[in-house]
């Protein structure tokens, strides 16, 4: 029996912890010990297959960074608001991360947006993987890629950048008797790498050389959406209550003449009463993601990964949201596809028309149903069944 940990240190999503909760579930049906450690213990409770999972709080930086950007555009400018232009800091931090692998003493680690936690493992001589999404898995470039078009002054700027970052991590390594990185990309070099996604919605799309592993969360027994019209168009809803377009995206829907079924973590019964109805059914608690995705005619959400990721994969088209720079690069991708529309804040058009032309166009349907049929061993659970067989052969140090 091999001891694997997960760990989680950046990002705020809910995929990363249903990743999680799904991986820990079939890594223990293998006979495997397994831990987690994770930035956002809050929503633990809600995903029952981490009941007998040991949790501990991930080491995360708490200070503002002065001068940081606000719209960061590359890996490294996201770092920088982490500690990564403080060496004392970073060392603080990646020698935190040191001595939770010391305790916890793991065979496999699992690194899902953890680029500290990478920092910290170098030379503990366990097998180590990256998992995750496009956006936290840059292809080890130098220099490396940004996230969004740039010009010349852009790319010297984040050049810069780069070489600080790097300059900083370069300074902490010595300190763990581990040699210097020659790139920023390097520290994310692992055994293996676990791209949970489809290369429709990676990031970063002109990378070579890399499998894709899919979708890796399967549904939890969340609740069943209820349709109680055979005749009104369905749509599936996940959307943040605190954020700026939920009254929009919802009042689109009833404006548009859909039944829905909403998930929205968090709404007051304020808000849900001012929606709720025979046709729109709201709740605290999330859908069974793979029925509500497989029975509408399309989502609406903020551009979750992988959510639109579960729509997509039953073939259905999703008006998209997005709220953050992530969000935006899964909404654009979706959109260059032909398989869904963002919902565009600087230049709307009425949201009530968009999801009347989403639920009608038959072009868009057909991208997203055509997108499902070439990537049917990316659907759950075929695909959680290859990424377990792989972590099995890297524990037996294939």
């Amino acid at each position: 029996m091999a001891h694997i940990v997960g760990v989680w240190e950046l990002g705020s999503q809910l995929g990363h912890l249903a990743r999680f909760a799904t991986l820990a579930s079939r890594l223990r049906e293998s006979g495997h010990r397994v831990s987690l450690v994770l930035r956002d213990l809050s929503r633990v409770g809600q995903l029952p297959t981490l009941a007998r999972v040991p949790v501990f709080q991930a080491p995360i930086w708490l200070p503002r960074a002065r001068y940081a950007s606000s719209q960061p555009r590359s890996i490294a400018e996201i770092l920088w608001h982490y500690g990564y232009l403080s060496a004392p800091g970073l060392h603080s931090m990646a020698s935190a991360w040191r001595a939770l692998f010391d305790l916890l003493k793991p065979d496999l680690v699992l690194y899902d947006y953890a680029p500290t936690a990478l920092l910290g493992s170098q030379g503990l001589g366990f097998r180590r993987a990256t998992i995750g999404v496009g956006f936290c898995m840059p292809p080890a470039v130098s220099p490396m890629l940004p996230l969004q078009a740039v010009d010349e002054g852009g790319r010297q700027k984040l050049a810069a950048t780069e070489e600080r970052v790097l300059a900083t991590i370069n300074r902490v390594l010595p300190k763990f008797g581990q040699p210097a990185l020659a790139s920023l990309g390097q520290l994310f070099d692992a055994d293996e790498a676990f791209l949970c996604t489809v290369p429709e919605l990676d990031h970063y799309p002109r990378r070579a050389g890399t499998r894709y592993w899919g979708l890796v969360s399967e549904g939890t027994r969340g609740v069943a959406p209820v349709w109680p019209s055979a005749d009104r168009p369905r749509v599936f809803a996940y959307l943040k209550p605190s954020g700026p377009h939920f009254q929009t995206a919802l009042d689109a829907v009833v404006e548009a003449g859909c039944q829905a079924a909403v998930f929205a973590p968090g709404v007051s019964r304020a808000q849900a009463a001012r929606y709720r109805s025979s046709a729109v059914q709201i709740s605290r608690l999330p859908f069974d993601i793979e029925q509500a995705a497989a029975t509408a005619d399309a989502a609406v959400c903020h551009a979750g990964h992988d959510t639109v990721l579960a729509c997509l994969l039953a073939g259905t088209p999703s008006l998209l949201i997005a709220q953050q720079m992530e969000q935006f690069g899964v909404a654009s991708r979706i959109e260059q596809h032909g398989a869904g529309v963002l919902l565009r804040p600087s230049a709307p058009s009425q949201p009530a028309e968009q999801l009347r032309w989403l639920l009608t166009e038959p072009g868009v349907r057909k991208a997203a149903q055509d997108m499902a049929a070439r990537h049917t061993a990316a659907k759950p659970p075929r695909s959680v069944h290859a990424l377990v067989a792989r972590c099995n052969e890297l524990i037996a140090g294939v």
